[in-house]
């Protein structure tokens, strides 16, 4: 089944606080400077938005969503070079029976918060085309549910796993205007260790693809 708009709004409610957390470090971070310093960082400063497909073939995990709220602040004037962004991704998966250990829900569900950060590049194609390509690691927080015994009843736990990941993504930028653009990524989200799939292997990631927006506040 796929998701409803219902659930894309209680993801986004469900991480407003990381996010505006994360936006307000960066302000903060521009403060004491002149005027005409605070003017260069907040151009530099851009808020990367989307939304997608997201598929973990080699962890018998069905097709979910993918959620990407990011910061990116570009070491230079213009829509090219390099930059650096930290990212917040919420990544929802099904589950079928066996594919999670830790678990004895036979079909459920399984989602994936990823704190990352990490450096980039970004160069033209024309006037209002731009490609991109990234590369970030950090730590992505597991969620999924389990049934215990609780005296003579059962009750359904929540549980939690942090693993480091690896994340290498690119796309492709349309600017509808001079600080505006329609972005279109593609990135793989590799699990390190850790993991708490049944067969913990390297390869064992996910791809995802998004649509999205990218902009500056003023």
């Amino acid at each position: 089944m796929y998701p409803t708009m219902t659930q894309y709004r209680n993801k986004l409610v469900e991480n407003k606080k990381s996010y505006v957390f994360i936006v307000v470090f960066f302000l903060m971070a521009s403060k004491g400077n002149s005027q005409s310093e605070k003017k260069s960082f907040s151009s530099r400063l851009y808020f990367p938005f989307g939304i997608g497909y997201l598929n973990s073939p080699a962890n018998n995990l069905k097709p979910g969503t993918i959620l990407n709220m990011g910061v990116e602040y570009r070491l230079q004037d213009g829509n090219h070079g390099p930059y650096l962004r930290l990212n917040l991704d919420n990544r929802s998966n099904s589950y079928q029976r066996d594919a999670v250990d830790g678990t004895n829900i036979v079909q459920g569900k399984i989602k994936f918060n990823d704190y990352i950060g990490g450096v980039g590049y970004r160069m033209g194609i024309g006037r209002r085309f731009r490609q991109f390509a990234l590369l970030q690691g950090g730590l992505s927080v597991c969620q999924f549910q389990n049934v215990a015994e609780s005296g003579q009843s059962y009750v359904v736990e929540n549980k939690e796993k942090t693993i480091p990941v690896l994340k290498a993504a690119g796309g492709i930028e349309y600017y509808v205007g001079k600080s505006s653009a329609i972005t279109l990524e593609a990135g793989y989200i590799w699990h390190l260790e850790g993991t708490p799939f049944v067969h913990n292997q390297l390869s064992e990631g996910a791809f995802g693809i998004s649509i999205g927006f990218s902009s500056t506040l003023f």
